[in-house]
């Protein structure tokens, strides 16, 4: 069931799909050409190097996959719900994923390469399970596949005359927007900042962990004065 959704949830995933946008594409052009925020292409490529017998390349697949596992995995246990709520939980993961991305930046600037694509990746599953529930609407900020189905299935259906409630359109269009913003981001921070462009992932999330605590404690203020 769709409904109206708040600004600042729209910015919200804006952010989120910026900050996966910006991952993906650093550590594709960077690292290994890994992408680290779905799993598709990884999972495929487990066929194609056991078909060759390229066993190292095969572990380390693994451990790529298995990182993004866990860092669902840490979501739903520390959330203890897919649905979206202001509680502390969703601080102590934001707090969590921001120690992964700093771990990617100190990985990076020691060139340690396997470690700045596995942090990415727990990174990467920690945000998609983060957000993956609002008031009944499945969210997903990490990747586009669903994104492109949902908006493919709604014009569809606007073609058939079929009422199609217009959040729709602005939910996918705003994690499109933001994945794309920080696809382009990725540019000039590997041009000027090299290795050092992942502080900007890290920027991003430092703020949005900031302010989430900032909202947290003013809303726990405010209900215990009442």
């Amino acid at each position: 069931m769709f409904t109206t959704l708040p600004k600042k949830i729209l910015l919200l995933l804006f952010i989120f799909a910026l900050n996966a946008g910006l991952l993906n594409s650093l550590t594709l052009i960077t690292f290994f050409h890994q992408p680290v925020t779905h799993m598709t292409g990884n999972v495929s490529l487990l066929a194609t190097d056991l078909y060759f017998a390229s066993y190292s390349h095969l572990i380390f697949l693994i451990f790529v996959i298995i990182a993004f596992m866990m860092g669902t995995i840490l979501s739903g246990f520390i959330l203890g719900t897919s649905d979206f709520k202001l509680e502390a939980n969703y601080g102590y993961l934001l707090s969590v994923e921001l120690t992964c991305v700093i771990c990617c930046l100190i990985s990076a600037m020691l060139d340690l390469s396997s470690l700045v694509i596995i942090f990415a990746t727990l990174s990467a599953g920690i945000q998609n399970s983060l957000l993956s529930s609002y008031k009944g609407i499945n969210i997903r900020t990490t990747h586009l596949t669903g994104v492109f189905t949902d908006l493919g299935l709604a014009i569809g259906l606007k073609l058939r005359r079929v009422n199609v409630p217009i959040q729709r359109f602005t939910l996918n269009l705003a994690i499109l927007a933001g994945f794309i913003t920080g696809c382009l981001l990725s540019i000039p921070l590997l041009k000027y900042l090299s290795h050092l462009a992942f502080i900007g992932p890290t920027i991003l999330i430092l703020f949005l962990c900031s302010s989430y605590w900032f909202k947290f404690f003013s809303h726990s203020t405010d209900q215990t004065n009442k």
